[in-house]
């Protein structure tokens, strides 16, 4: 008898237990639309393209990836209704080992025309990283533009990552003053590491909760 209101009561546990979850992450997932949420985008090709001389050639064929964040919130700056200019949190470049970046602040903007979708951190600043030929980085940007002017329907921030293969011309740059450059004009594409939402991570965790539920009552 004692046994089988053991099994009962661990029965009744487990159900409390999945219940609650499920009513926390229902919660979650009906949160005020309007709080900011990170969104990470990012796009990667091949450096084809340099100036410079020996120290830069060698970072041809090596791999570069445009990495930036912004929040769902992000103000028009711009205000002009064909131009946005949008402030991003954080934006880096990694050719091969070597990483350029800055997080924190407006350290980086995306204009985003009829026609051109532009992230750019500019020269008024360094853009941290190592040195190539003895020069420090000054100005990083890709540059998507469609001579169709389809590819954008606005001027809006968009919270669907644009696709380069609806722009003519794709180009991911890297200057270090008037030292030399780095750049990709071949194929661009979108890179796999966008950032799960949290409403994602919630589902995840309570998932693995209930994973950790069902092995216990196995192993009872």
């Amino acid at each position: 008898m004692f046994s089988s209101l053991k099994v009962i009561s661990r029965r009744i546990a487990g159900h409390t237990t999945l219940a609650i979850s499920a009513l926390v992450t229902a919660l979650a997932l009906t949160a005020a639309p309007t709080q900011a949420a990170p969104i990470t985008y990012a796009y990667q090709g091949v450096v084809d393209t340099s100036s410079g001389g020996a120290a830069f050639s060698a970072f041809i064929g090596q791999t570069a990836t445009m990495e930036y964040t912004f929040d769902d919130t992000s103000l028009d700056a711009n205000s002009d209704p064909n131009v946005g200019s949008y402030a991003l949190s954080s934006i880096s470049l990694t050719i091969g080992s070597n990483v350029w970046s800055l997080a924190g602040g407006s350290n980086g903007i995306a204009d985003v025309g009829s026609d051109v979708y532009e992230v750019t951190i500019g020269s008024a600043v360094l853009f941290p990283g190592p040195t190539v030929g003895g020069a420090s980085a000054t100005f990083a940007f890709m540059t998507f533009i469609d001579s169709t002017a389809t590819a954008l329907s606005s001027d809006n921030l968009p919270t669907t990552q644009p696709d380069p293969a609806d722009f003519n011309s794709t180009t991911i740059g890297l200057d270090f003053g008037g030292t030399g450059n780095l750049r990709v004009n071949g194929l661009i594409t979108i890179a796999d590491t966008e950032v799960p939402e949290p409403g994602s991570l919630i589902i995840f965790g309570f998932g693995l909760a209930g994973l950790g539920y069902i092995r216990r009552r196995r192993t009872a």
